[in-house]
C-alpha cells in the first residue's frame, strides 16, 4: 500500500523532499546554533542559483522579538 510517504534509513519522507532534495519550505524558520550550543537565529530564506540550483547563501534572522527589530545577513 502507497502513501504520500516513502521509507528511506527508517525515516519517512514527505512528499517535499526526497533522499537528497528537500522543501526550502521546511528550511525557513528552521534553528541555527553555534558549536556550544547557543542559539544564534534562525534560517529566514535561501538564496537559488537560477542556473545551477544550488544554494549559494542561507540568510538569516538574528535578535528581535516578535518580528521587531530583527536583523538579516547572508551566511554562506
Amino acid at each position: 500500500m502507497e502513501t504520500d510517504m516513502t521509507k528511506t534509513t527508517q525515516r519517512p519522507v514527505e512528499t517535499q523532499e526526497t533522499n537528497r532534495l528537500i522543501s526550502s519550505e521546511k528550511v525557513d524558520g528552521t534553528a541555527v546554533y553555534n558549536g556550544e550550543g547557543q542559539h544564534l537565529g534562525a534560517v529566514h530564506h535561501l538564496m537559488i542559483d537560477k542556473f545551477s540550483g544550488h544554494v549559494e547563501y542561507a540568510v538569516m534572522s538574528f535578535g528581535g522579538f516578535l518580528g521587531i527589530g530583527e536583523s538579516y545577513h547572508p551566511l554562506p
